[in-house]
């Protein structure tokens, strides 16, 4: 049964009991991320220490455009948790003290107010550090971050940091005292997107014009502990200026990556995408020059390598996709390179660094070698070997790594990156409660059925029955298997199929067990409500009924719901309808059964007095025409919406007012007996606008249309969970 209800409050659900029960927070556990699946919503189904789930898409542990993992395995750090607003970073750096310094497009971190760089501690917590850019009335967008001890300089599209103004894309501040700027330049024409210090330098590129009136053509050097200008170059031209997107500095030769006119000396050379090597010493062409089809957008050099990343697909003449390697005292292009590409689109390098003997790469990649590496990868810089770390990670639609840093242990990036440890488990995943970790379960030894979708899941005792949806008729295959019908049994300890299990089902659309007996609601021809021997799959009775949900009613009833008539009851055992004159009224819209006591949800009366839309009822049999109600303290505006969890009623609406209790509010827990007003406590940093109820479930909450997680019925426990 699936209920929607708008909900515009704090929520807090307690235990059940009598109504000196303790309240219960639902506050999410942020020691531990939220596991997230990409694709559609799932469905869920719990078990006494599972959550099961149905999805479409990739599981994993949400992270939001930021992760921490070890840099020898690619293991998730869990413990280290933030959340960037947009898309993530532009570029991250250390910060000398075992933190990392973050720029981009951001306005917020972690839900507090960081406007375009933020810092972060060595265990991965917010630091209360705050330097906010801003362009003009917008949050600033920084692109490029350089430390030189206390003093860090920024790069990109900014008009303010702090409290100074007017400040024109390009400052340097104190780590100690942010609020404190060091050197302020007056930038025109463009942007800064990159800065390299490189032997007491300060190399400057981007797509500017001049730096304090002075033509720079999109690239200037000055001297760090001074500011003053060490060199210019006129080899690169442009109107206003070149855009130049990347910079390696190879002693006396700087190689710059963008689109730029050259001047040769002997000529001039329009350069739509290429790299071309400056002299240091005059800041002339130092005769390098290669071009690419497609952008490079970041370079890195060692032992006289120079490697190239970017969009392209063929540089310097010859096929590379996304990467490239130089010989910069040949200037030739290396024979040896490696296979970088991406499902779906065009493969993109977009952030490089130099670890010791490795070379790391992120960027919109899925595939490197035809080895999977989502976003991210190692590889051997002088062998060209892939290493083994693997980050397992999922990129948003669009995005990739667009920056990381590493120091050997820990490697953090940013970006477009929404999944950690992100498994292809789809369609079925079982997720352990305790440790909130993904289980190894695979039924039918199957990480995935392919283009079989999963249908319906129910866990019983040592299993768990299956229904899946095929793309067409029976028999289908999955992992091996032949099936002629749509409804299994599995293990719930190995995942095996239990071959002593067999019901030919065509088209089951709910299913729902007791202690003794599988219910399963198949609406195929000549099929109907069947009850089943869970161990054996055979028929005990079947039903020719029409019905939009089922429910059992204590332990004896199963309550059926048409959508316009719902007031139908059989007996488990029998399938015998019984006549429930008790439920004959045309206004019950819902019922839910606690003990001895009916609760009965829609009457604006019973029996001659008011009910408010709520009742509960202790009658003697269902034959009896009315019982003897039990009408809580509650007004209602609308017909509410109620659930049971143990001796727990709970009831829910658009509007509901508890009078002498001094709040209006939109959920309340009473006792299931006697109607008594159960204790509740509001987590103010827990928001829900609307949730679902979903029988054996629990409550499915959401936040601005965003899945938030799952509260238990039977401990109120609350398990987070986003859809990316």
């Amino acid at each position: 049964m699936k209920h929607i209800l708008k909900l515009q409050v704090l929520l807090g659900l307690v235990a059940a009991g009598s109504s000196l029960a303790q309240p219960i927070s639902t506050k999410p556990d942020t020691a531990f991320p939220p596991i997230s699946s990409s694709g559609e919503s799932p469905e869920f189904v719990l078990s006494d220490d599972r959550l099961y789930l149905m999805t479409s898409g990739d599981i994993g542990y949400s992270v939001n455009n930021i992760m921490w993992f070890n840099a020898q395995t690619g293991e998730f750090d869990a413990s280290r948790i933030a959340n960037l607003e947009s898309i993530g970073g532009n570029v991250v750096i250390p910060d000398g003290s075992g933190g990392w310094l973050v720029g981009g497009g951001f306005s917020q971190v972690n839900g507090l107010v960081r406007a375009g760089i933020t810092r972060f501690a060595s265990d991965g917590s917010l630091s209360d550090w705050t330097a906010n850019t801003f362009n003009h009335n917008n949050t600033g967008n920084i692109l490029t971050l350089a430390r030189n001890g206390d003093s860090l300089y920024i790069g990109g599209l900014f008009t303010k940091v702090g409290d100074t103004e007017p400040v024109s894309n390009l400052a340097a501040i104190s780590l100690s005292k942010p609020d404190h700027p060091l050197w302020i330049p007056s930038i025109s024409g463009g942007d800064v997107s990159n800065l390299v210090i490189d032997n007491g330098r300060l190399f400057v590129a981007g797509s500017f014009s001049d730096i304090n009136a002075v033509e720079y053509d999109g690239f200037a050097v000055f001297d760090l502990s001074t500011h003053s200008p060490i060199l210019g170059t006129h080899a690169l031209m442009g109107s206003p200026g070149p855009a130049i997107q990347a910079v390696a500095v190879n002693n006396n030769i700087a190689y710059l990556s963008g689109t730029f006119r050259l001047n040769t000396g002997a000529q001039s050379i329009d350069v739509l995408h290429g790299i071309a090597g400056i002299n240091l010493s005059n800041g002339s062409w130092s005769g390098f020059l290669v071009e690419a089809d497609s952008t490079i957008d970041t370079l890195a050099f060692a032992d006289g390598t120079l490697f190239a990343g970017g969009g392209f697909q063929q540089i310097d003449g010859s096929l590379r996709s996304g990467f490239a390697s130089f010989d910069t005292t040949t200037g030739m292009l290396q024979p040896t390179s490696i296979s970088i590409s991406r499902l779906g689109g065009t493969a993109q390098v977009l952030a490089m660094q130099i670890q010791q003997d490795q070379l790391l790469i992120g960027g919109k990649f899925t595939h490197v070698n035809s080895t999977e590496r989502v976003g991210f990868c190692a590889i051997n810089r002088v062998t060209y070997e892939l290493q083994p770390v693997n980050a397992h990670m999922q990129l948003s639609n669009g995005n990739g790594v667009k920056a990381f840093s590493s120091d050997g242990q820990t490697t953090v990036v940013t970006g477009g990156v929404q999944l950690a440890n992100a498994e292809h488990r789809a369609p079925f995943v079982a997720i352990d409660l305790e440790t909130k970790s993904v289980l190894p379960w695979a039924p039918l030894g199957a990480a995935t059925f392919g283009n079989v979708q999963a249908h319906l899941i129910e866990p019983w005792q040592d299993r768990v029955f299956l229904a899946v949806q095929p793309p067409s008729a029976a028999p289908y295959t999955i992992n091996g298997h032949t099936f002629s019908t749509r409804l299994f049994a599995v293990s719930a300890d190995t995942g095996e199929l239990m071959n002593e299990f067999y019901h030919e089902a065509q088209s089951p659309r709910f299913m729902l067990s007791t202690n003794d007996a599988l219910y399963v609601y198949d609406p195929g021809p000549g099929g109907g409500l069947v009850c089943l021997d869970p161990w054996t799959g055979k028929d005990r009775w079947i039903r020719e009924v029409n019905i939009e949900s089922m429910r059992v009613l204590g332990e004896t009833y199963l309550h059926l719901n048409s959508g316009t008539t719902p007031n139908g009851l059989l007996q488990l055992t029998t399938g015998r309808l019984v006549e429930a004159p008790l439920l004959a009224e045309p206004m019950i819209q819902d019922v839910a059964m606690i003990g001895s006591t009916l609760w009965i949800s829609g009457p604006q009366s019973w029996n001659g007095s008011p009910t408010k839309r709520l009742v509960g009822v202790r009658p003697v049999g269902f034959d009896a025409a009315f019982g003897q109600p039990i009408a809580p303290n509650i007004n209602l505006s609308n017909v509410p919406q109620i659930d049971i969890a143990g001796d727990t009623l709970i009831v829910a609406q658009s509007q509901l007012n508890i009078p002498n209790q001094g709040y209006n509010s939109y959920i309340a827990m009473f006792n299931g007996h006697t109607g008594e007003l159960l204790p509740w406590q509001i987590d103010s940093s827990f928001i829900i606008d609307n949730f679902e109820v979903r029988e054996n479930v629990g409550m499915v909450v959401r936040h601005n249309g965003t899945l938030e997680g799952v509260v238990r019925y039977d401990t109120f426990a609350f398990f987070p969970w986003t859809t990316k």
